[in-house]
């Protein structure tokens, strides 16, 4: 078995989508059409299954809803899936007109609520560069979600529309996400990339992958043990505790034994410990 194999992905489950739209004046509110004409009517076939519309307008009001429903999953039995309406960058998620957070602080937030549910958050970017959430993934931090589902590029909001209505109706009456992806993509008459699916693991596989290899060349793990070994030896703390051969031996075997460091930093990240 590799360390990467796919037999060892897991699914998820959720039992409330919240819908978390950034509302600007004269624009057309997709997220607010998505739940009145769609997920708002799944509760009605699907006794498991609520949903909940959150407008919002400011990065203050996104971050107390985050915060809020980290609390309802820790304490209310809820499992939530999160789509964002909004407009976004390379940068990151338009927050209210003009105001920008970066994809790297809204993974922290995100992450914060995917501890409390073990690696079970699923959550949707209906944004133009939402598959830029990515860059707030860290191999030595906890995954900030289970899976997100996000434009790689620009999108209309026409396409928006077509594209999550096809998603979520596959998602809540069968919970096949793959099935979904592909009728999105068969369905919307657009290059197949402009929407896509990424699990965690894939993502901790795409980060570590160039790391990974360096790792396994002599030179390359000679320079790491050096850097190490610098950057401990200013840390007061391990110096009164520790004699540098100590500190040198403990690295060296860190650095030699990668593929055990590579096992543990992905239990890590996909919090096998909390399961």
């Amino acid at each position: 078995m590799s360390l990467f194999d796919d037999n060892d992905i897991s699914y998820s489950q959720f039992n409330r989508i919240y819908v978390i739209e950034v509302v600007i004046q004269g624009e057309w509110r997709t997220g607010k059409e998505l739940y009145d004409d769609t997920l708002s009517k799944y509760e009605f076939k699907h006794p498991w299954f609520t949903s909940s519309y959150h407008p919002i307008d400011s990065k203050k009001g996104l971050l107390s809803l985050l915060k809020q429903i980290r609390s309802d999953a820790a304490t209310k039995q809820i499992f939530p899936y999160l789509h964002f309406e909004a407009h976004g960058n390379k940068v990151g998620l338009q927050v209210s007109r003009g105001v920008i957070m970066k994809w790297e602080d809204l993974a922290d937030e995100l992450r914060k609520i995917n501890i409390v549910t073990k690696n079970n958050l699923m959550v949707s970017l209906a944004s133009c560069y939402g598959s830029y959430i990515l860059k707030g993934a860290r191999l030595n931090q906890r995954a900030p979600f289970y899976g997100v589902i996000a434009p790689v590029e620009r999108i209309k909001s026409t396409e928006i529309i077509e594209a999550y209505n096809i998603l979520y109706d596959n998602i809540v009456n069968s919970d096949d996400i793959h099935k979904a992806i592909d009728l999105i993509r068969a369905n919307i008459q657009q290059p197949t990339s402009r929407i896509t699916y990424i699990h965690s693991e894939t993502v901790f596989r795409a980060i570590s992958e160039n790391l990974a290899r360096d790792m396994r060349e002599p030179i390359y793990r000679q320079k790491r043990i050096l850097e190490m070994t610098a950057k401990h030896m200013s840390n007061v703390h391990l110096r009164l505790n520790n004699t540098i051969p100590q500190i040198i031996d403990r690295i060296t075997n860190v650095v030699n034994n990668s593929d055990n460091t590579f096992i543990q930093m992905i239990q890590h990240f996909r919090m096998d410990d909390l399961k």
